[in-house]
C-alpha cells in the first residue's frame, strides 16, 4: 500500500514556507504523534508480527509541488489511522492564505481513495482517513473511510472546517 500527500502553493502566494506532513498509525495509540506512528520524527516502524509488517516514510516532502510518500507493503489485519498536519508562514511566523492538500491511497498500484482538504490556518491537523485490513485489500472503496471531523473534548481543540488544533487525539 502507498499513501501519497500533495499540496498546492498558498493562495494568495505570499507564503515563504509551507510544510505538510503525513501521520500514519496503527490502532491503539493515544494520538497521531505517538512514538509508534510513522511521520517525520519516526520514519520507520515495524509493527509485527514478523518482519513484513513494516511502514516507511520514503519521502518527507517539505514544500508544495513535492510528494510525501509512506509505503506499507504487508499490513497486518487491523485498523490504521491517517492524518495530515500543516505548517506555513509568510516569513514572519504568521500562517496566511489557503492551501489545498490531497491524500491518495493506492493498493497494488491502484488508487482506492482520494480526499482533499482546504487548510486556512497553519498549525492544524486533518484526520484524513481510517483504513481497515483486510477489507481495504478488496478495493471498491471497502475498508477505508474519512476520519472524523473534530469534536472538542478534554484533549482535542477544533479550529473549524473539521480541522483539529495542532494534533488529533484518539480519545
Amino acid at each position: 500500500m502507498t499513501i501519497l500527500l500533495e499540496w498546492t502553493e498558498s493562495q494568495p502566494e505570499d507564503v515563504v514556507y509551507s510544510d505538510l506532513d503525513l501521520y500514519y498509525c496503527k490502532d491503539g495509540v493515544n494520538s497521531l504523534e505517538d512514538a509508534s506512528c510513522v511521520y517525520w520524527k519516526y520514519e520507520i516502524q515495524e509493527w509485527g508480527p514478523g518482519e513484513t509488517n513494516i511502514a516507511v516514510l520514503w519521502n518527507d516532502a517539505d514544500d508544495a509541488g513535492q510528494v510525501e510518500d509512506i509505503e506499507h507493503d504487508s499490513p497486518a489485519n487491523g485498523r490504521y489511522h491517517l492524518g495530515v498536519q500543516a505548517y506555513w508562514d509568510d516569513g514572519t511566523g504568521v500562517g496566511v492564505g489557503e492551501i489545498n492538500a490531497t491524500v491518495k491511497v493506492l493498493v497494488g498500484g491502484v488508487e482506492v481513495y482520494r480526499s482533499t482538504q482546504v487548510f486556512e490556518t497553519s498549525a492544524t491537523m486533518w484526520y484524513a482517513a481510517v483504513l481497515d485490513w483486510p477489507e481495504l485489500r478488496t478495493g471498491g472503496g471497502a475498508g477505508i473511510s474519512e476520519g472524523a471531523d473534530c469534536v472538542a473534548s478534554a484533549q482535542n481543540s477544533c479550529v473549524g472546517g473539521g480541522l483539529y488544533d495542532t494534533m488529533v487525539y484518539l480519545d
